[in-house]
């Protein structure tokens, strides 16, 4: 999938993918380029394996995400550029972020690789 847009308007992100843990299947050859936003409400890039859900007794079948590639991206603020919750048994794979550029990001509370920044 490719994706070429621009717009200014306050939105809540540029990107987001999201599954749970009952979703199953795979989100993979995801392609971003040359995407410009002003300012989003939470994280211009969003990505969470861990979606909540309203079943709970289903049988467990966890989505699969790689092949995620970001490339002049631009966002003028945010509380974070990037917010990604992948799941330690079956991490998200092969994310390439390239000539990105994410201005007036808060800096609270990020956590890269398990470590407090």
């Amino acid at each position: 999938m490719y994706i070429i847009v621009r717009w200014t308007a306050p939105t809540y992100r540029a990107l987001r993918l999201k599954s749970n843990k009952y979703r199953g299947g795979v989100i993979e050859n995801i392609f971003m380029r040359d995407i410009k936003v002003g300012q989003v409400k939470n994280a211009a890039i969003r990505i969470n394996q861990n979606y909540p859900s309203q079943v709970s007794n289903a049988e467990i079948n966890y989505t699969t995400y790689w092949n995620i590639f970001l490339e002049r991206i631009a966002c003028d603020k945010a509380d974070y550029a990037l917010r990604l919750k992948g799941l330690e048994i079956l991490p998200i794979e092969n994310i390439k972020i390239i000539d990105c550029q994410f201005n007036n990001i808060k800096k609270e509370n990020v956590t890269v690789n398990g470590e407090q920044q």
